[in-house]
């Protein structure tokens, strides 16, 4: 699989200070931090990039199985570039 940009990612809902998200390659939603999506969206650089040493470490996605996406969810998508990471 090629590297994943924030053009392959797609939020369905903000979930505390992480978010639900549908990836390019997975056939599931996962959850994605605030932090490996804003290292997608170029926010952090040189030293904060240091943790995400490979490909799927570098966006620190972790499937949840603890936390079923409903079809409801599935209808709800909006575009990473609309997802505020300050609050």
């Amino acid at each position: 699989m090629d590297d994943i940009t924030a053009k392959d990612v797609r939020i369905i809902r903000r979930d505390g200070y992480n978010f639900v998200a549908c990836i390019r390659g997975l056939d599931r939603p996962a959850f994605i931090t605030g932090s490996a999506l804003a290292v997608l969206r170029g926010d952090l650089k040189g030293d904060d990039m240091s943790v995400f040493n490979d490909r799927w470490n570098r966006i620190a996605i972790a499937v949840n199985r603890k936390h079923p996406i409903t079809p409801a969810d599935q209808e709800i998508f909006i575009s990473s570039d609309d997802v505020s990471l300050g609050d």
